[in-house]
């Protein structure tokens, strides 16, 4: 479950232009090599991170052959941050994708996928004695 404390973090820090707050997804590719890149993701739901897909160009590979991924999101100025670990999978079709699409095709762009990421562990990256555990 996704803490409170976190989801008002990414409230907070939300840009509607770009409908989500930027946190680094890091994966691995299909050679085992390190992989991470800035996203805008959203709150899906208790358990659930979003986000659209609209320009990589490997990220639907590097997913389907390894899914494990995570995503780190810092503040720099308030010295506060998190940690989410979970797995990640493509929608290409379906409700949930063509909400996304609808809402890209307004801006003029067509989303390759929304992925979406299961919260199997959040923990604090937060300066002080709770950084690195588990909240969540």
């Amino acid at each position: 479950m996704l803490p409170e404390s976190f989801k008002r973090f990414i409230q907070e820090r939300h840009d509607a232009e770009y409908n989500g707050t930027v946190g680094v997804l890091s994966s691995f590719r299909p050679d085992g090599t390190p992989n991470a890149s800035p996203k805008h993701f959203r709150v899906r739901d208790d358990e659930h991170l979003e986000f659209t897909d609209v320009f990589s160009q490997t990220l639907s590979e590097v997913l389907k052959s390894h899914p494990d991924v995570t995503v780190v999101f810092f503040d720099s100025k308030a010295v506060m941050g998190f940690r989410v670990i979970g797995k990640a999978m493509l929608e290409t079709f379906g409700p949930l994708f063509q909400q996304a699409a609808n809402h890209l095709e307004n801006m003029g762009f067509k989303p390759k996928a929304v992925v979406s990421i299961r919260a199997e562990e959040v923990q604090s990256l937060t300066y002080g004695p709770q950084t690195g555990k588990k909240i969540g």
